[in-house]
Formats: structure tokens, C-alpha cells, sequence
């Protein structure tokens, strides 16, 4: 086997070796400016794993982000590495050469993410990797009909769906500049419901085409879907689009858009459109792996997945430390400074 960094100016190349073995979004060249603008001064490479004969086997999307003091430097991936028929024993040669390429470049922690309902071999606990696992959240296209998705929604989804397109709310793609203006905006009344179950402040500020979403709105990595009443959006939300698979990223709703439920619309509009398009499937997103018991703050999305007909997928990410005194070292920086630990 060899292990190589792909070449930097052959995007187009790497990303039909990604769709050839069956890979998503996430391990594409087309992604990596989504991540880069989103953390800013990271590095990426395309790393590859091939046979004798130069074909390929495996392939990952790592980003590397050093720090300012030479500790707590982390290598990334947004999904497990993918590797050709899921082989665990090739994915354990791949990580093996991870981790040899993560000592050269002084890495001291390597965190192997799950999106794109992706999953490392729950046997790798007992080794190097400290594992985590969350949910996603599948709407199974291949072969399948439009009524027959639709009859999939529970019934007070589908109410939902004509309920809001009989109260004017029209949904069109607007994957441009005006949709993710449209985005921006109606997030920031969604930015106040998840501050007040505990989550994130989602809101942005900045300029939209400073926004990480814009690069790969040019691309055509991603495309937005905006609901709008009387030409005043009230929902959005934007999906990754690669090889067949669609996967939802982002997501808005105003307060109106809250009580029209136009978001339910704008999904089903969305999934319409890429059945059309001959998507194999369209991951809804995911959340924490407790989001099914009734006190997780993730409770209501877990539910609203779950009721738009999505299929509930376990993934396994982890967590490989090289250097636990570096990384002690830094997470007490961390503290010190009131920033959350690196692990």
C-alpha cells in the first residue's frame, strides 16, 4: 500500500475518486473552502491510500490547525475516511498512516468526525481512539416514489406542507447571493430559540460573501431552498449536494416561519427536488446521540427528524491523543484564557 498527499491542483480528479468509491460532501475537494472560511488559517490536504498499482482504496479530507505556541495542534476530519467496500482492516492501515503523516506535521490530537452518517469500527475503542457517537437522520431516495415518501410523513407533517402552501408561503432553490441573504436573516430569529435551550448563537454579522457558505454556493456544493410569504422569506435552509447525496448544513426560520411551519415545506420542496434529480438520499442532519430521551435539549429536533419519515442512523466518530502532556498543557491554557478544552 502507499500513502500519498494527492496533488493540490487536481480538485477535480480527487473528487471523481471520491464519488467513484461512493464518498459524500465531505470528503470533496468542493467542500474545503466551506471549513477553511468557517475556522480560518487551516491547511488542508487530500490524502490517499492506494494499492501496488496505483488504484485507490481509501481517501480523506484532512485539516490541520496549528497553534500559536506550537501546542494543542490538531488534525480533522469532517467524516471517517472512506475506504474502498468499508474494509475494517483497510481502515485501520489508513489510520495507521494518519497517524505516522499526524507525527510528521507535530500533531497532537487527531479527531475523526462522522458526518455523512460515516462510522469507524466500535472495535477501535479498545486500541488508540476514544469514541463518540451521534445520530443522523436519512431520507432513503434510490427507487422510490413521491407519494410514497410523502405517505411517509407522519400526518401532522404533511398537514404542515399544505397548510403552509395554502397561507401563500411559496418555496423556490435560490442558490445565490440574495439566498443566503435570505438565510442570514431569518436565522436570526432561529439564533434565539437555540440560545434558550442551551445551543449555539448561530447568528452571523459579518458581510455575506465573508460567510463560509458562499465559496461553496459558487461551487455547487451547496444549494439553498428559501420559503417565502409575500415575497418576505420565512424560512431557509441550505444542503450540500454531491455525487446523489444531499445533506442539510444550515437552517432559518423567522418567528412567523416558526408558526407557519414553512421549514416543513421548504424540506419537502427540497426533497422533491433532488428525487427529481436522482439523489440516492438526503440526510436531514444530525444531533447528540441522547437527543431521543425526553430532556435532551436536542429533544424537539430528534422528534421533528423523526417525524418527516427520516431514517435514525448511529455514527461513530473519535478521538486519537499522540501527545497527552500536550494536550494537558493546552487544555489549561484553554481554561485559563475561558475557552472550552481542545478534547
Amino acid at each position: 500500500m502507499k500513502f500519498t498527499v494527492f496533488s493540490s491542483d487536481k480538485g477535480e480528479e480527487w473528487d471523481q475518486i471520491i464519488a467513484d468509491l461512493g464518498g459524500s460532501v465531505f470528503h470533496s475537494d468542493r467542500w474545503a473552502p466551506f471549513v477553511i472560511d468557517a475556522y480560518g488559517g487551516v491547511r488542508f490536504f487530500r490524502l490517499l491510500l492506494s494499492n501496488d498499482d496505483g488504484k485507490p482504496l481509501g481517501a480523506a479530507l484532512a485539516f490541520i490547525s496549528s497553534s500559536k505556541f506550537g501546542i494543542g495542534n490538531l488534525l480533522w476530519t469532517e467524516a471517517v475516511p472512506l475506504v474502498k467496500g468499508g474494509s475494517e482492516n483497510t481502515i485501520r492501515q489508513f489510520l495507521k498512516y494518519l497517524r505516522k503523516f499526524s507525527m510528521k506535521y507535530g500533531i497532537h490530537v487527531i479527531k475523526i468526525g462522522s458526518f455523512g452518517h460515516s462510522c469507524l469500527p466500535e472495535s477501535l475503542q479498545d486500541e488508540e481512539y476514544i469514541l463518540s457517537k451521534r445520530l443522523e437522520f436519512i431520507v432513503r431516495l434510490k427507487d422510490r416514489q413521491e407519494d410514497d415518501i410523502f405517505s411517509n410523513l407522519n400526518p401532522t407533517k404533511r398537514n404542515a406542507v399544505r397548510s403552509a402552501g395554502k397561507k401563500g408561503v411559496i418555496v423556490r432553490e435560490e442558490s445565490d447571493l440574495e439566498g443566503l441573504s435570505a438565510l442570514l436573516c431569518v436565522q436570526q430569529d432561529s439564533a434565539q430559540r437555540i440560545m434558550k435551550r442551551g445551543g449555539p448563537d448561530i447568528a452571523y454579522e459579518g458581510s455575506i460573501k465573508d460567510h463560509s457558505a458562499y465559496p461553496v454556493i459558487n461551487n455547487g456544493a451547496m444549494r439553498l431552498f428559501v420559503a417565502r410569504k409575500e415575497n418576505v422569506p420565512v424560512s431557509a435552509i441550505a444542503c450540500s449536494y454531491f455525487s446523489g447525496k444531499a445533506y442539510q448544513v444550515l437552517a432559518g426560520h423567522s418567528q412567523e416561519g416558526f408558526k407557519l411551519q414553512s421549514g416543513v415545506l421548504a424540506l419537502w420542496h427540497a426533497t422533491k427536488t433532488f428525487l427529481s434529480e436522482g439523489a440516492s438520499e438526503f440526510n436531514l442532519g444530525g444531533c447528540s446521540a441522547d437527543a431521543s430521551l425526553v430532556g435532551s435539549p436536542e429533544h424537539g429536533v430528534y422528534k421533528f427528524k423523526r417525524m418527516f419519515g427520516a431514517e435514525c442512523v448511529e455514527c461513530i466518530g473519535g478521538v486519537n491523543v499522540i501527545r497527552p502532556h500536550a494536550l494537558a498543557v493546552t487544555n489549561l491554557i484553554r481554561k485559563v484564557m475561558g475557552r472550552p478544552p481542545l478534547i
